[in-house]
């Protein structure tokens, strides 16, 4: 499958005429027609969400280690921004990367996340 990072245009006013900055992407990926894998931070951690069309939240891992089950609606990337960056996801050998986060099959039976703070 082919896939295609959600780029964001950003504006800067400047005398009056709008400049384009460098393209910025949301800090997530979409699987299907119904999830999607999200950066979302508020004004102290990052979350990393998976994050149902329905509005509702299964899982959220914050970036200190600790994990927070649902169902929930916070943190939510279908009715909540996720976060902006400068790169697209990355897309590797048996992992992902979406900006401070990674998930990758660490071998035949386990998949893991990690934060780039080293906290899984």
């Amino acid at each position: 499958p082919q896939f295609s990072p959600t780029q964001v245009p950003t504006f800067q006013p400047t005398t009056g005429n709008p400049t384009i900055r460098p393209t910025q992407y949301e800090v997530m990926f979409q699987i299907g027609s119904n999830w999607k894998i999200a950066q979302m931070t508020d004004s102290i951690h990052s979350h990393l969400s998976i994050s149902a069309k329905n509005g509702q939240t299964p899982m959220i891992f914050r970036e200190d280690g600790t994990t927070h089950s649902g169902p929930r609606s916070n943190f939510n990337a279908w009715t909540s921004n996720p976060d902006k960056s400068d790169s697209p996801p990355k897309f590797g050998n048996k992992a992902v990367e979406i900006d401070q986060w990674r998930i990758r099959q660490h071998d035949s039976i386990h998949l893991t996340i990690t934060h780039s703070s080293g906290n899984v």
